[in-house]
């Protein structure tokens, strides 16, 4: 890191810059205290951080290195990676992502909380829009047919009748 990126916000905007699948933000504490966290860019306990070095720069690292194998470290893990876990119809689901789109065909489940029981979810086929719209159709269709039948409509002629007039 350059001088101008040993302060806190430079050492975030540092990490961030370097695209190394990791997002750095600050954490305001309390008044004039605040801390450097960092998230991995991919959910699920596949892409949880496991180092963070900084090579040629022992004081810095120091400072923010990690290590996930070991006993002491001055950044520490907050919150652990880890998956979604649900149950669908009895069947055991893990997925990385709280966006679950193979589970059930059709269907994309969003997960935004923890639970501790259970939860229920009903699927239902909305065959109200449907409904209207083939109701729609066919009063569309209806009406195009009477105006079909009144333009083509056949109205015989006298053959007995003058059809020009005479004067």
């Amino acid at each position: 890191l350059s001088s101008d990126q040993t302060s806190l916000t430079g050492m975030r905007d540092a990490i961030n810059g370097a695209n190394a699948g990791v997002t750095a933000s600050i954490i305001k504490v309390s008044d004039g205290s605040f801390r450097l966290s960092m998230s991995a860019n991919k959910t699920g306990s596949d892409n949880a951080v496991a180092t963070i070095a900084v090579t040629g720069d022992s004081t810095l690292q120091g400072i923010v290195g990690f290590d996930a194998s070991a006993s002491s470290n001055v950044m520490t893990q907050s919150v652990a990676a880890q998956n979604a876990k649900l149950t669908v119809n009895n069947v055991a689901i893990e997925n990385s992502s709280n966006q679950i789109s193979d589970a059930l065909e059709g269907i994309t489940l969003n997960l935004t909380a923890k639970t501790v029981g259970d939860e229920t979810l009903t699927i239902t086929k909305d065959t109200s829009k449907s409904s209207s719209a083939i109701s729609a159709w066919v009063d569309a269709y209806n009406t195009l047919l009477d105006q079909f039948n009144t333009l083509t409509k056949f109205t015989k002629v006298d053959t007995n009748s003058d059809a020009q007039d005479s004067s």
